[in-house]
């Protein structure tokens, strides 16, 4: 149903990219898929659709105030693509962020859903 790609676009060795993890599941009617995103906020994520291929990408900053004594969590970039199925209606594809998760449902069409036959009797 949906494959997933991912790439790390690095221009350089001081540019690092990160991936965010997922996990994905299916019901009947949807494909959700869960994206682990701490400390990004709605405004730093850009998800599109082409060619059958969601993009979830942006850029990661923290900003904190006093002086670092450590950095584990650098300035960077994240992206991941996946591929979709074309049973999955990407006009109604919805995302929300709440305390650092992205959760994105993939709404199947309707054709793709399953339907039970009624069998009559005489």
């Amino acid at each position: 149903m949906l494959i997933v790609k991912q790439y790390f676009p690095m221009t350089g060795a001081a540019q690092r990219s990160l991936t965010p993890p997922v996990d994905i599941y299916e019901t009947d009617t949807e494909v959700v898929v869960v994206a682990d995103m701490p400390g990004v906020s709605k405004d730093q994520i850009l998800m599109n659709v082409i060619s059958n291929q969601l993009t979830i990408s942006g850029y990661f900053q923290t900003e904190w105030e006093g002086t670092k004594l450590v950095r584990e969590f650098p300035n960077c970039n994240f992206s991941r693509t996946f591929r979709l199925s074309n049973v999955i209606d990407v006009e109604n594809i919805q995302a929300k962020i709440t305390d650092g998760v992205l959760t994105i449902k993939l709404p199947k069409k309707q054709l793709a859903q399953p339907y039970q036959v009624p069998i009559e009797t005489d």
